[in-house]
């Protein structure tokens, strides 16, 4: 086996929970692109500044306002998606559209199917 390499570490990353739902936060259709640390809190994941720390050094955000990562931010501290970051939802949310298509042709198809078998009997 290989060393792993950098998609290994963010993949680790993002599967930890809390970490797709900060995530999220930035890619809201109505926002700006730039997310308070006091949004980002309100979500009550455990660890949510160490996940944000760790989302800045895998590069897929950064901060928009100065200050040092070492402390928890101030809760207006903004934060945003990098182009990285960007990139990296535009697949998550292809995963999920997918995701959700499969389940609804699956519902779909076991509809068909129950309908059948009622015409059957």
């Amino acid at each position: 086996m290989g060393e792993p390499d950098d998609g290994d570490h963010v993949l680790a990353l993002i599967c930890r929970k809390g970490v797709y739902e900060i995530l999220q936060l930035f890619d809201q259709p109505a926002g700006s692109g730039e997310v308070t640390y006091g949004q980002i809190a309100r979500l009550r994941t455990p660890g949510v500044s160490s996940l944000l720390r760790s989302l800045a050094a895998e590069r897929l955000v950064a901060a928009t306002t100065p200050g040092t990562w070492d402390t928890t931010p101030s809760p207006l501290a903004r934060f945003e998606l990098t182009g990285l970051g960007r990139e990296l939802m535009i697949h998550l949310n292809r995963l999920e559209a997918l995701s959700r298509e499969r389940r609804e042709n699956v519902a779909a198809l076991r509809i068909r199917l129950w309908r059948h078998l009622r015409r059957q009997s």
